[in-house]
């Protein structure tokens, strides 16, 4: 009797749960099934608020855009700026067709990300709608962006970049330009046979395929990109242990969950915020684009968030808010703080502030 040649194999420690076997898009199409009209991502300093399956006709609205472009699987593409809806967006989007999203950070020096870019051989850039000055930046990055009369982009610091696009209120003031789209005028890009090649690229994808890129802090030189596969990130928020021990501890149903994310989104601290809602069906709440221990505490209270993730500056600047007693954290069950060792002082105050369960260092 004939049998079937095994090509890969998983060692898993036996236990209720099995690893989730699909790439991240396949499973964006899943949950989107399974709960059409549940609430995946709240931007709260936005006020905007996306179901599963608004997420998921979003994001294929924007990967059409990139297949109309030419993109395909193992192309690269950047994006700068701070914690906006077209973050996740973006990297939805080339996560269905195979290509890279390389997340830079606003605090690169502009020599690290040409680096970046040119090592990756980065063919777009995406720029968020913020910090204001994001958009001068870019064009002193890339000058040629106000003049390039070609029927692409071309950069003389960056020679793979093709395109730019710039979600920023400004943006119209230069999508005129040749090689340079408003986030609006690029998500109209795509046509009907570019939406159905979505489909099928993604459902093409293997879960040990490249997924997504996050850099190391680069605190021995210029930060080095670690690239991940669908099954490892996705079972990796899967299967967390700063969730694992805290919902274990007070037996709450996961889909009734809500994290928030108190960190940027280029950062791989955040792979719970981005991916949890995909593995679990929870939401995730995102505080950015800028820091604000007042406005933390609003979100925290008004989103009922269960479970959140914070550096140790905003630990403390959330502590010593002056009416912190006023607000009502009751649906607070677990906190994670990292960045640096934890003061014992620190983590005692955090704990009065957690109802059920202890702080965990992340």
């Amino acid at each position: 009797m004939a049998t079937q040649k095994l090509t890969k194999s998983y060692i898993h420690v036996p236990k209720k749960e099995p690893f989730i076997g699909l790439t991240v898009g396949q499973q964006l199409y899943k949950m989107a099934e399974k709960y059409p009209d549940k609430e995946m991502f709240v931007f709260y300093v936005d006020n905007e608020r996306f179901t599963f399956k608004q997420m998921k006709a979003k994001s294929q609205k924007f990967a059409a855009s990139l297949v109309s472009k030419g993109l395909k699987k193992g192309d690269t593409i950047a994006i700068l700026g701070a914690n906006h809806s077209e973050w996740i967006v973006a990297l939805y989007a080339s996560i269905q067709l195979g290509i890279l999203l390389v997340p830079l950070r606003l605090e690169f020096p502009h020599s690290t990300i040409v680096a970046i870019m040119n090592k990756l051989q980065c063919k777009a850039i995406i720029l968020t709608r913020s910090p204001d000055e994001l958009l001068d930046r870019a064009c002193e990055y890339f000058p040629e962006m106000k003049s390039s009369p070609a029927e692409q982009l071309k950069s003389d610091c960056c020679p793979h970049l093709q395109f730019l696009v710039l979600c920023s209120k400004s943006a119209k003031k230069l999508s005129s330009k040749t090689g340079v789209y408003s986030y609006d005028d690029f998500m109209t890009l795509g046509n009907e046979t570019d939406f159905s090649k979505v489909e099928e690229i993604c459902q093409s994808l293997d879960i040990d395929d490249p997924c997504c890129i996050y850099f190391t802090s680069g605190s021995t030189g210029v930060p080095k990109p670690a690239v991940h596969s669908h099954h490892s990130i996705l079972n990796n928020a899967m299967t967390g242990a700063f969730f694992r021990m805290g919902v274990d501890n007070f037996n709450c149903n996961w889909e009734s969950l809500r994290y928030m994310v108190g960190v940027t989104l280029s950062g791989i601290g955040t792979v719970w915020g981005t991916y949890l809602p995909l593995a679990r069906g929870c939401a995730t709440i995102i505080l950015y684009p800028a820091f604000n221990a007042g406005i933390m505490a609003e979100a925290l209270q008004n989103e009922r968030v269960s479970i959140g993730t914070v550096l140790i500056h905003q630990a403390y600047d959330l502590l010593n808010l002056p009416n912190i007693d006023s607000y009502d954290f009751s649906n607070l069950k677990l906190m994670g703080m990292g960045g640096s060792i934890i003061p014992n002082e620190l983590r005692q105050k955090m704990k009065k502030l957690v109802q059920y369960t202890t702080v965990i260092d992340v």
